[in-house]
């Protein structure tokens, strides 16, 4: 019931979040004014936050059972990628593949939501660092597909990593005492608890590793499907 309420308090908020910015794309297109532009684009983006923050809202609501099929991991990383490309202008990507890495068997979908959360998450920790670098690995260990995401990024102080994948808990904007990320960057708290609820879903675990000042690295392990006899 909660999920139905939420989706569709989203979906009506999305549609006049959809008027707006359709309307702040016109009045940009003849806007000469600087100033005028300068705000206008600050509520276009703004809004985009408001999508972005009722998308993981209703996704945290929901208990959507995964739809799961073959595909492969480095493919899906790579579209995600080339989706955020404008985000990750400036940023150095290491893409470091093991071949041979089997097909994963997932939901796609969940999976591409967790991984644009977490590269997400990776360049706003390296916001206000001269070099910014992101390192995405991938492997087959144990009978588990791997793969990780390491910023070299502010990260996360000690005593604040136990709460990382608690709903609404967030170390950006007001929340930001460290003083880590570059100001306009906020967080709704929701990103990260919804990852781990998509990985396990799909049977999989989430690892965090994090020192402050340095960086932080994301693993996730996911079981390689062992087909049946009438599968094969």
């Amino acid at each position: 019931l909660v999920g139905q309420i939420a989706g569709k308090i989203a979906h009506d908020f999305n549609n006049m979040l959809t008027i707006i910015m359709g309307n702040i794309d016109l009045a940009l297109m003849d806007c000469k004014d600087a100033a005028i532009k300068k705000t206008l684009e600050l509520i276009y983006k703004e809004s985009m936050r408001g999508k972005h923050l009722t998308k993981n809202l209703v996704a945290f609501a929901r208990d959507q059972e995964p739809r799961q099929e073959f595909f492969r991991i480095n493919e899906k990383i790579d579209l995600v990628i080339n989706l955020l490309k404008k985000d990750l202008e400036g940023i150095e990507i290491l893409r470091e593949y093991k071949t041979g890495v089997p097909e994963l068997f997932a939901d796609p979908g969940m999976i591409e939501n967790a991984l644009i959360n977490l590269i997400q998450n990776a360049i706003h920790a390296t916001s206000k660092i001269e070099h910014p670098r992101i390192t995405i690995k991938t492997d087959c260990l144990d009978n588990n597909i791997c793969f990780e995401i390491e910023d070299n990024g502010c990260g996360i102080p000690k005593e604040q990593l136990k709460n990382i994948f608690i709903p609404s808990f967030t170390l950006k904007g007001d929340k930001d005492a460290t003083g880590s990320y570059k100001t306009g960057i906020k967080g709704v708290g929701y990103g990260l608890s919804n990852v781990k609820k998509y990985i396990e879903q799909n049977n999989g675990n989430i690892f965090i590793q994090s020192v402050f000042g340095s960086g932080t690295k994301f693993t996730i392990r996911l079981p390689v499907k062992e087909l049946t006899e009438e599968e094969k």
